[in-house]
């Protein structure tokens, strides 16, 4: 149970506090009684001498002192018992500004299903797109959310402002999205201006385009202009570059002039991606992460975890240094000889 929401921050700094004072001052207490009682019996613990050896004589307040650490480091990590288990750099505790903002424009048109992509020319161009896309998204940290929009004939969003990958992933699992879309051309138009409309309003510099497609659509007109919210952009051609496959009385192939122009005017890099994957230096701005860079300080909760396991260390080992060191008088029994 969180006791934070109950308590105010003054109360959650007195509570344990006064609950350490008091530890304190009963230990020392109980200490001055031990020390009474053990004054008759010294010979028999100490030796002849009645004395134990100098430094025991702290004993008593470091006891005291470590079960006072004790006490305020457990009282402080039960009322704030939840904040032991939140990640800082989660999703949901990341501030705006440090969250990067993925746009993933994937075709679904009918071509994408033709097979020349891979090294080996035997993978579909989508099979070739998923690869290429988890290959990115593997890489990301938790400080990227996803905006995802499905294309053919007209553009289709399927996530929008997701942290959790699995979402991209399912998408990308061969759901029959174009079967949904009508039958027509692919118009690349339509889906980039839905998928810039959807990060228009997203923090400036805040948002990284990735396109994958053959290229194959009608021709592009009437592009709104690039929001400020995009700050870089890739565009990645699946599909064979110069042997083209027949589809709806056409040869399909991957055009690279097309794909340099939309590159050209999101101000992004082209990329032919039908038998390699992404290099890591083309998303080296969301690799390198804030989840690198986003350092977690220290809190009181850290304070009282460090200081928690220290203290009751020092105090397991308090017993042992009593037994061999605390004495210079050593009682050995005596074997009897003879009889």
């Amino acid at each position: 149970m969180d006791f934070s929401d109950m308590l105010t921050p003054e109360q959650l700094r007195v509570i344990p506090v006064a609950s350490a004072v008091f530890v304190l001052f009963f230990v020392l207490l109980c200490e001055w009684l031990q020390s009474r009682r053990i004054k008759k019996v010294a010979e028999l613990a100490f030796g002849p001498s009645g004395k134990p050896r100098g430094w025991t004589l702290v004993v008593p307040w470091f006891r005291a002192v470590v079960l006072a650490c004790i006490t305020w480091s457990l009282v402080f990590l039960l009322l704030t018992s939840d904040t032991l288990f939140v990640d800082p750099n989660s999703a949901d505790e990341l501030a705006e500004d440090q969250v990067e903002n993925v746009l993933l424009l994937l075709d679904f048109s009918p071509s994408m299903m033709l097979e020349d992509a891979g090294k080996l020319g035997d993978l579909s161009r989508r099979e070739q797109m998923k690869r290429v896309v988890t290959s990115v998204v593997e890489r990301l940290g938790k400080h990227v959310r996803y905006t995802l929009v499905c294309f053919y004939t007209r553009p289709m969003p399927m996530v929008e402002d997701a942290f959790d990958k699995a979402i991209v992933y399912n998408v990308l699992d061969d759901l029959p999205i174009e079967k949904v879309m009508g039958p027509g051309k692919t118009d690349l138009a339509k889906a980039l201006n839905k998928g810039l409309e959807l990060v228009g309003d997203k923090l400036e510099d805040s948002t990284t385009l990735i396109m994958v497609t053959d290229g194959d659509t009608l021709e592009m007109d009437e592009l709104q202009a690039l929001p400020p919210s995009v700050k870089h952009a890739l565009v990645l051609g699946v599909g064979n570059t110069r042997e083209g496959i027949s589809i709806d009385g056409h040869l399909s192939r991957q055009d690279p002039v097309a794909l340099n122009i939309v590159a050209a005017y999101v101000e992004g890099t082209y990329i032919d991606v039908n038998q390699k994957l992404v290099e890591t230096a083309d998303i080296a701005h969301l690799v390198q992460a804030k989840d690198m860079m986003v350092t977690r300080s220290w809190n009181t909760a850290d304070i009282a975890m460090v200081l928690f396991i220290c203290s009751a260390c020092l105090y397991a080992f308090l017993p042992l240094l009593q037994e061999y060191f605390g004495s210079d008088w050593s009682a050995v029994r005596r074997r009897r000889v003879g009889g």
